[in-house]
């Protein structure tokens, strides 16, 4: 189906970081495609987790349900990339226990993006201060 004919409710759930839900439809040495409703998704290998993973059938198998965040999208292609390594409580996580990433997914995003959230603000911050002139503390010697 083409991405502008795609149902609302799989457009939204897609945006980049909502966490989704999909099956392994087949593994490749860079990474894992990801059947999610009617579009696919990319698992790289560099972003299932923290730690290095050498062999990624070791894994994930084709047919396995996963739940991966969304890191950004395509919509002319209807494509998008996925991340497992944001959603690890632990670096390895995803190595050792994959139903524990899947179990905490949404909990684990949701402390990933405010923590994303409260450094673009303080990045921001100190932009706003150099555009706009306005003064700045310094501190008192």
């Amino acid at each position: 189906m083409r991405p502008d004919r795609c149902c609302p409710l799989i457009r939204v759930r897609t945006q980049a970081g909502a966490i989704v839900a999909g099956v392994v439809q087949s593994i490749k040495p860079y990474g894992a495609f990801v059947e999610i409703g009617d579009v696919t998704g990319m698992l790289r290998v560099s972003q299932v987790s923290k730690e290095r993973v050498t062999q990624l059938d070791a894994v994930l198998k084709a047919g396995d349900a996963i739940k991966a965040l969304v890191l950004s999208t395509d919509p002319e292609r209807g494509r998008f990339t996925l991340s497992t390594k944001v959603l690890e409580a632990t670096p390895g996580d995803m190595l050792r226990d994959p139903q524990l990433v899947y179990d905490k997914a949404e909990e684990t995003a949701a402390a990933h993006l405010a923590s994303e959230n409260a450094e673009l603000a303080a990045r921001c911050e100190g932009d706003q201060d150099v555009k706009t002139g306005a003064p700045q503390d310094v501190p008192q010697t």
